[in-house]
């Protein structure tokens, strides 16, 4: 549901504006949490880590292993890999 969603079933008087000013303040700390992921240097390891918001555990991997992953070859081999098997993946609602 959208903003405009909202304030169209206010206008219907399908919602009140006390339960509208919810509904539109619950959808923006849905936006703001919908942040770009934070990247983190492993001190220990020297390795570099990228934290998604939602999942529990980073995903870590070494420098050069990152550099040849985004690669432009792999990251096309990578988006091809994900749309063809998109049924066979969990994913966040």
């Amino acid at each position: 549901m959208t903003k405009q969603d909202i304030l169209a079933k206010v206008e219907r008087g399908e919602l009140k504006a006390s339960e509208a000013m919810s509904l539109i303040e619950k959808l923006d700390r849905l936006e703001k949490k919908k942040k770009a992921p934070k990247f983190k240097v492993a001190e220990k390891s020297g390795w570099c880590s990228i934290y998604f918001d939602g999942l529990r555990y980073p995903c870590t991997l070494p420098a050069e292993c990152w550099e040849e992953l985004l690669e432009q070859e792999n990251l096309t081999r990578l988006q091809n890999f994900l749309k063809e098997n998109k049924h066979l993946f969990k994913t966040k609602e």
